[in-house]
């Protein structure tokens, strides 16, 4: 992991979730800035990538060099740099009690993913007649084993996130995780990403979210300051990422793990330098909306390149790929707005329960005074 010097305000990590953090494992209330910045970038990509996975299903984008670098199927990092970034938080939970774990991510991540899920669903089956879809309400009932679009994700994370969590809990080290994260990787008889069942791609996650457990342990020793060396990261690991998205075929498990590393580590390089500039201010505000945004940037996108295209008429790949990944983004960002000025706080998350305040201590009774005993007796 890379350190940097400069920190921005406590906001959200967990997809979300308010965090505490420091170059070291979080422990104050500052966050390392290329981690929002790393957040955004992910969050981005995603965005881009659904929007691009839609114009080839509407017929919108052929197959082509575009195509084949955001769906590239054994070498997309956009998801296992999602996963990394969230295992930098892993040991937070460590020594917390299961009660606690359970119901904070089921308020973060199981709470949004029903909301969500259920209504994105709804919207899909109203639209059907415009957009001749084929999903009904049965698929509502089936999301806890078989969710549906992009929702997928929030179920494999709290899989991976309880797995960590239990291992820790029986005594495993950070390092012992990742090997038994990479010991059910090797399980695995062929790419996974695309299987509907989530324990299948829990499988091929963990090993990522792992490292990023371990990875929080060694980031106060890790420290890459110099920009021409993080340059240097960022080019080498995106370069080995694009001469194996060029290779193609079919390559083993262990060449697929080893080529995403080199792409994350190429972000994180990257992100590491956009946090010491204003170049992309936007990010770290991506970066911790992340999880509004994942939720909900579908409808938004989708709903932008059918209006485009049904009403507008608009044909062209650009267009529909320019305003798709902004309304992708902007979408969500408005409904946050909207939400907090109508006061709706169950949108996106249940709230922490308030603190109870501390008991009064009682109050010792007060001793009779001697002119009182003495009248008394």
């Amino acid at each position: 992991m890379i350190s940097t010097q400069r920190t921005i305000p406590s906001a959200r990590a967990d997809l979300g979730k308010p965090i505490e953090t420091s170059a070291a494992p979080p422990t104050s209330r500052s966050r390392i800035a290329w981690i929002d910045y790393a957040r955004g970038f992910s969050i981005l990509i995603v965005v881009v990538g659904h929007v691009v996975l839609g114009m080839r299903a509407t017929g919108l984008l052929d197959d082509g060099p575009l195509l084949r670098i955001w769906d590239a199927r054994y070498y997309n990092i956009r998801m296992p740099l999602f996963f990394v970034l969230s295992g930098l938080f892993a040991e937070r939970w460590a020594g917390r009690r299961v009660r606690d774990f359970l119901r904070d991510k089921g308020a973060t991540i199981v709470y949004p993913f029903f909301i969500w899920a259920t209504l994105q669903t709804l919207v899909q089956v109203a639209l059907n007649p415009i957009t001749q879809g084929h999903l009904t309400l049965w698929h509502i009932v089936r999301q806890p084993v078989f969710p549906d679009g992009q929702f997928w994700f929030l179920h494999v994370l709290f899989c991976v996130m309880l797995g960590y969590f239990l291992l820790r809990k029986l005594g495993l080290s950070p390092a012992a995780c990742v090997v038994v994260a990479l010991g059910c990787y090797a399980m695995q008889g062929e790419n996974p990403q695309s299987s509907p069942l989530p324990l299948e791609r829990a499988l091929y996650y963990a090993p990522f979210y792992a490292i990023g457990g371990l990875a929080a342990t060694l980031v106060s020793r890790i420290r890459i300051e110099r920009a021409g060396h993080l340059a240097a990261i960022a080019i080498a690991g995106f370069g080995v990422l694009a001469g194996a998205i060029r290779l193609g075929g079919d390559p083993p498990l262990p060449v697929q793990f080893m080529a995403a590393l080199c792409g994350i580590a190429g972000a994180i390089a990257l992100t590491a330098l956009l946090s010491r500039s204003r170049i992309m201010g936007f990010l770290p505000v991506l970066g911790r909306y992340s999880l509004e945004i994942f939720v909900a940037h579908m409808l938004s996108a989708a709903g932008l390149r059918i209006a485009l295209h049904r009403v507008f008429h608009v044909e062209g790949a650009a267009a529909h790929l320019i305003f798709g990944s902004i309304a992708g983004i902007v979408g969500p960002l408005l409904l946050v707005w909207l939400c907090n000025r109508l006061g709706l706080r169950y949108a996106f998350r249940l709230p922490k329960p308030p603190k109870p305040e501390p008991a009064a201590a009682p109050q010792p009774a007060p001793r009779p005074s001697l002119a009182l005993a003495r009248a008394s007796g």
